[in-house]
């Protein structure tokens, strides 16, 4: 004898909607919205639980660390060539003049 049992769909994000959704948070963040407030609004928009919302956060965080950590770095790199270009080295050494000409192209 079989037996049929109807399943219940459940609504999984997608790899491509989990991203949207952590640079929405993201975004959010960066904007000054406290964390209960996106929590609040992502689980009655997105219709998931506070614990993934938080999870989606602590993603978004990462992800904005890592931005300020680029920025402070570029930053530090820009500096470091101005200093150089100051002290009159890169004219004596062609090799590190080319160096800097290119990270200063790929930085802006």
């Amino acid at each position: 004898m079989l037996i049929f049992v109807k399943l219940k769909y459940i609504n999984m994000a997608t790899q491509t909607d989990i991203h949207k959704r952590v640079h929405s948070i993201a975004t959010q963040l960066e904007s000054g919205r406290t964390n209960s407030e996106i929590i609040k609004d992502c689980t009655e928009q997105w219709g998931i639980s506070s614990c993934t919302v938080e999870r989606y956060m602590a993603l978004a965080k990462k992800i904005l660390f890592q931005k300020m950590e680029g920025e402070s770095i570029n930053n530090e790199a820009k500096q470091l060539i101005e200093i150089i270009k100051k002290s009159g080295l890169q004219m004596r050494n062609p090799e590190l003049k080319q160096v800097l000409n290119g990270f200063q192209k790929s930085a802006i």
